[in-house]
């Protein structure tokens, strides 16, 4: 027990709250940062996140800010190949940055249809968007000055104040084998003999120059100039509109006639702030992903040209070369420096002492990109970033994902940034804080987060962090959680009270003390509800193989369920149907070709991920996308279905919540609706009670092994008997 003088004392400890900086204008945050050198403009939210960054040494962004800006429909973006409409371009898809690199589209968020403008450029060339759209704006040399969304400026250029645009880079070479989309050479040659206007003006532009054509019918060609510039702004009419989220710093792509566009720009000022200033020398950044690096080095020479960075990538021995490496800022994924600086024994990750703090003393600054994979404080990724942390004068962590409401979580993420500041030095004093210590029927403790202390919880992590939701940047429709409870088949039922049987036993041999075993009930449970058990072979010593069979009960009343529930949706709108297991997604189908429901999947085995958002958004036959929950709660864009049910539903909260969003996001205009398919008395319904609390139910019970599991499959099959007897 922490001694209640220590938790007293950290809940009158002193905090800050820096919500009040949402209310500050532009011209105010401009003004107050003017010693910031950025080489790009930021827009607001972004001068507010680098105000709180200069203002903090550590502190943690929670940025839910894949909004995008709308373009037409129609308008065609550039892929390496050739010209495509935005409205057709899916997640995946590779584009050209202005750079001459390539880029991939992240996100795809159709918006509705739309007030629309059309901006006019002084070399006859135009561009379709919204009044959000983001322009990033140039001077003379082409080099980006600020970036602003049309409405601030569109009055301004129609008073005759001239913005420029930046050309793209000269003299990229496309991936193409015409004229049109060939090498840089091949485009060269072309444009020096085509008598084509038409052509001529393409080829020039998509070489990087000025171009137009004169009321003499005859091409302008200026090599020297960089920009074009805005000359008017005209209402365009209502129409469809759509949204991309590229995976780069800026958000540049190339749109109709090669003019540059933006999307968003995340934080790299805040690095240079700091090393202007002599304060941090060498910064390191982790990411989620291998593929996040080098996006991350080609943007810092895009923002901050002058700083170098370095991809930590290839072989551990590799990446220690690299550390030596001449440059500024260093970027690594989390799964890369696990392997920097641990070694591997007994077929298990150990940390390597020596070159983790070899590593750490390396860097003053350290930035973590989606900062909730730490949230496990037990974990290996845990104790690398906490001696990382520990040892580097500026923290910075960055998310944009949703966490859960379970306080661990929470008290990982903001002690690896602030060490303590907001949630106290140690895990204990936050638990017995902000839960109350219950004893259950067995008789062991469990802690409850108590709720009435929400808003105490929510002062403290206001202490030394900012977030920026979807609510407070867009006008997202209702959402409505209906829970569809079906009652267990007697097969399952006489499974369960088998297995409760053989817990009991090993409870009473001395417990089930193997991880393993623990989750492998654990599962076996959840396949019950959901009308299935696993039975895996012995062999001739009783020992399990890895032959199996998946035994299907006859009564379904998931099922069943499920398919009376896409039989009254009302008629045009769509559905995305959740699962867990392989055996419930085969299930799954099988009760949609019997009742003749059109659909696609998605899963590990399919091979065209692109043509199934291309199929589920653009054919109306198709009403019904079976999706395993993980090839498909993350990275989808799924506006086109309003309704979604959950077979099995995620146990993990931010999973759950993921999932949820695929739906729920930018361009959806309709009401969603979720459908949580839950068998009575089965661990469905306790799935659900953990995740309102912000839990995970599968943790939960490994972390307190049989005991947990013990009791609550007692308190289930108890509670069927007391139903069915009612019933009857």
């Amino acid at each position: 027990m922490i001694n209640p003088k220590a938790i007293d004392g950290f809940i009158r400890a002193p905090r800050d709250d820096w919500r009040w900086i949402k209310q500050a204008s532009l011209e105010e945050l401009t003004e107050t940062l003017s010693d910031v050198p950025v080489h790009t403009q930021p827009y607001k939210h972004q001068w507010a996140s680098i105000a709180l960054g200069v203002s903090n040494p550590a502190f943690m962004y929670f940025l839910d800010m894949g909004l995008g800006k709308a373009l037409h429909v129609n308008e065609r973006v550039l892929t390496p190949t050739g010209w495509r409409t935005i409205g057709n371009t899916m997640v995946g898809d590779t584009l050209i940055h202005p750079s001459g690199a390539h880029c991939q589209v992240e996100g795809v968020y159709p918006q509705g249809s739309l007030d629309l403008f059309s901006v006019h450029f002084d070399d006859g060339t135009r561009s379709i968007c919204c009044a959000e759209h983001l322009w990033s704006l140039c001077d003379d040399t082409g080099q980006i000055t600020q970036t602003l969304e049309l409405k601030h400026f569109m009055g301004q250029v129609n008073k005759g104040i001239k913005y420029h645009v930046p050309l793209v880079a000269r003299h990229i070479d496309f991936a193409g084998n015409d004229d049109n989309m060939g090498s840089a050479a091949q485009r060269l040659k072309a444009m020096a003999v085509s008598t084509d206007i038409e052509q001529s003006l393409y080829l020039a532009r998509s070489l990087g120059y000025w171009a137009s054509e004169s009321k003499y019918n005859e091409i302008l060609v200026d090599d020297t100039r960089r920009h074009k510039t805005i000359v008017s702004v005209k209402p365009h009419g209502h129409s469809q509109a759509v949204c991309i989220k590229i995976d780069r710093e800026d958000g540049l792509f190339i749109t109709n006639d090669f003019t540059v566009t933006h999307n968003t720009k995340l934080l790299l000022d805040l690095f240079m702030y700091r090393h202007a200033r002599g304060e941090a020398k060498r910064a390191l950044v982790l990411v989620p992903n291998f593929t996040n690096i080098q996006s991350w080095v080609d943007e810092i020479q895009v923002h901050q040209p002058t700083l170098k960075g370095v991809g930590l990538e290839g072989s551990a021995k590799e990446r220690r070369a690299l550390l030596e490496a001449d440059g500024d800022v260093w970027i690594i994924n989390y799964q890369g420096l696990q392997s920097l600086v641990t070694t591997t024994e007994n077929r298990r990750r150990v940390i390597d002492h020596e070159a983790l703090q070899y590593t750490a003393d390396k860097f003053d600054m350290v930035a973590m990109d989606e900062i909730h994979k730490c949230k496990n404080p037990e974990s290996l990724t845990f104790e690398i970033c906490d001696a990382l942390c520990e040892s580097a004068r500026f923290r910075y962590g960055l998310t944009g994902t949703p966490f859960g409401r379970n306080p661990m979580d929470l008290w990982a993420q903001f002690f690896l940034i602030d060490r303590g500041a907001s949630l106290s030095h140690h895990p204990q004093i936050f638990k017995e804080t902000f839960f109350d210590k219950k004893v259950n029927h067995m008789g062991f403790v469990d802690w409850e987060f108590n709720k009435n202390k929400k808003r105490l919880l929510n002062r403290m992590i206001q202490n030394r962090s900012i977030r920026y939701r979807d609510s407070e940047c867009m006008d997202l429709p209702k959402q409505t959680f209906i829970p569809v409870r079906v009652a267990m088949g007697k097969d399952a039922l006489k499974y369960m009270r088998d297995m409760l049987e053989e817990i009991q036993a090993n409870a009473m041999a001395g417990g089930m003390d193997e991880r393993q075993q623990v989750e492998n009930t654990f599962i076996k449970m959840r396949t019950l509800a959901s009308g299935f058990i696993r039975v895996y072979e012995l062999d001739d010593d009783g020992k399990k193989t890895k032959h199996y069979e998946d035994i299907i009960f006859k009564e379904q009343p998931k099922l069943d369920a499920l398919t009376d529930l896409i039989g009254s949706l009302p008629e045009g709108e769509k559905i995305v149907i959740f699962h867990e297991f392989i055996a419930t997604g085969e299930m799954i189908e099988g009760a949609l070709k019997k009742a003749a429901i059109p659909y696609l999947t998605l899963n590990a085995q399919t091979k065209d991920k692109k043509a199934f958002l291309h199929d589920f958004r653009e054919n109306p036959k198709y009403i019904a996308a079976v999706v395993n929950s993980k090839s498909g709660s993350t990275g989808l864009n799924l506006q086109t279905a309003n309704h979604m049910a959950f077979y099995e539903s995620p146990v993990s909260p931010i999973e759950r919540q993921q999932a949820e969003k695929r739906t729920h996001r930018g361009g959806q205009k309709k009401p969603c609706f979720y459908y949580d398919l839950v068998t009575i008395n089965s661990v469905d319904e306790r799935i659900q009670d953990f995740i309102k609390e912000g839990k995970d139910l599968m943790t939960e019970i490994v972390e307190q092994k049989s005991n947990m599991l013990l009791g609550m499959m007692d308190n289930m099959v108890n509670d069927e008997k007391q139903r069915r007897s009612k019933k009857r």
